[in-house]
């Protein structure tokens, strides 16, 4: 039979018009998960300890060394937020795990054990190892930390699938035209710092019935209300990276202006009892000594900074995807 006789093969859909060459398997990403299981299991518990030491450090008079520490636990988030961008997100779901495990077993299980494995450290450190778990709602950190993961994961889709439409609309332009603008993405961003701010300040509204009580004894109900809003400000991130990130520095900022507005001598009188009133109404006091508005707006801004990069390697990945399948 000539070829002309042949019957008509049917098109492949995953070849790309006027490729001659079989489709490009993709790539495995097993390290990059192995990589992101390890670091998740081992770098939360170092930034958690380096963060609540640095912070004791700070309150009982030694500034610069609780800075050092304070500045080493950013890294080691930092390094984590890099890993789930760049690798897998694995590694920030895996370290929320790890935290969530912790402050769901609570203080009664793990508190006595950890404190008789830190009897002969210095008290400085054995303050920095059981603190968090005595007076953080680690719990509600590893929802947000998992969250924050998530949001990773969608960006990074989202990035591939935002490629992926702009190619196509590069394909369809007409020799001579002008290229299509990448759509805006403003609103996504106006939104989703609104939802994320709100879900925030909500969540601090929760924290402080417990925090306002005098003492460190979280109950379940606040901690589960406070995890759900907290999540949902973390996965805000997975459309738009800028409301985690607002929330969590702002998470950062108030506390330390708050401080400064009372104590700067020409602040007007007359405002005084209303940032007092909001500043204790959202827990300001007590999760502000214990460090909880530290962390919390450290997981949020980080994760927020690691969903934003996560979406530009997607981008980068199916960019790299498309050029190698349009041989």
């Amino acid at each position: 039979m000539s070829n002309q006789d042949e019957p008509p093969q049917a098109a492949d859909p995953n070849r790309s018009y006027g490729s001659t060459y079989p489709p490009v398997p993709p790539r495995s990403r097993r390290a990059g998960h192995v990589v992101g299981i390890v670091a998740g299991l081992l770098l939360p518990p170092v930034f958690l300890v380096l963060v609540a030491l640095g912070w004791s450090e700070l309150t009982g008079g030694a500034g610069l060394l609780g800075l050092a520490y304070l500045l080493l636990g950013v890294a080691v988030l930092a390094g984590l937020a890099a890993v789930a961008a760049l690798g897998s997100s694995l590694a920030l779901v895996v370290g929320g795990l790890v935290w969530g495990v912790a402050g769901h077993l609570g203080r009664d299980a793990v508190g006595p054990a950890l404190t008789d494995a830190t009897s002969g450290v210095p008290a400085t450190l054995g303050v920095a190892l059981t603190g968090p778990l005595y007076f953080a709602p680690v719990a509600v950190l590893g929802v947000t930390m998992v969250a924050g993961g998530m949001a990773v994961h969608l960006a990074r889709r989202a990035g591939r699938r935002q490629e992926r439409v702009e190619a196509r609309q590069t394909r369809g332009t007409q020799v001579g035209e002008a290229p299509v603008p990448p759509g805006s993405r403003r609103w996504a961003h106006v939104l989703g710092t609104v939802l994320a701010l709100v879900a925030t300040v909500v969540a601090l509204l929760v924290l402080a019935r417990d925090a306002g009580a005098g003492g460190p004894g979280w109950t379940v109900p606040v901690l589960v209300g406070a995890s759900v809003l907290l999540a949902a400000a973390a996965l805000v991130g997975a459309v738009s990276s800028l409301g985690p990130q607002v929330a969590g520095w702002g998470l950062l900022v108030a506390p330390a202006m708050a401080a400064l507005w009372f104590t700067r001598p020409g602040s007007p009188e007359v405002l005084a009892p209303v940032v007092e009133t909001l500043f204790r109404l959202t827990g300001g006091p007590l999760l502000t000594v214990t460090g909880t508005l530290l962390l919390l707006g450290l997981t949020l801004a980080i994760g927020g900074a690691a969903a934003h990069w996560a979406r530009r390697a997607g981008r980068r990945y199916e960019r790299v995807d498309l050029a190698l399948t349009a041989r």
